[in-house]
């Protein structure tokens, strides 16, 4: 996804990124995080937090009205990511109904984009598929896709 995004900084290994979210409510420091699961080989969760008292909070909403320049950032964070770990796969699910419909969202409406260099699955009670975008889904998975 192309679009204005936040500087960021990273570990070597990305695994971490950190941004500063900034507007009318403040200036947050945001990190994403890259948590590889015990589950698979190269299976990594996608969590977007907030760092409040030196620890990281996947549940603080912060409502900066900054959310289109938030997800560019995400997805520049994916791609470095995916650079480094071109084998991974990452599953992303939502904390919450809201969250959950947004994300649908921007995977239905970046479909277009993010399809012909992401391999993307939909999650539906524990089942996965090839994503359509005219369902709703309560996670994904992506991957890049092969040349």
């Amino acid at each position: 996804m192309k679009g204005e995004h936040y500087p960021l900084e990273s570990t070597p290994d990305k695994e971490f990124f950190f941004f500063q979210s900034i507007g009318p409510k403040g200036v947050f420091q945001k990190a994403i995080w890259f948590d590889k699961l015990p589950e698979g080989v190269n299976l990594f969760n996608l969590a977007l937090c907030v760092v409040a008292n030196g620890r990281l909070e996947d549940d603080i909403v912060t409502n900066n009205e900054d959310f289109v320049k938030t997800m560019y950032t995400v997805a520049k964070a994916v791609q470095e990511f995916f650079g480094t770990n071109p084998d991974a796969v990452l599953q992303i699910s939502a904390l919450g109904a809201k969250r959950l419909r947004i994300y649908n969202e921007i995977f239905q409406r970046k479909y277009d984009e993010l399809g012909p260099v992401f391999l993307i699955k939909g999650i539906i009670e524990g089942q996965s598929e090839k994503f359509q975008p005219d369902r709703f889904y309560q996670a994904f998975e992506i991957a890049l896709k092969k040349k």
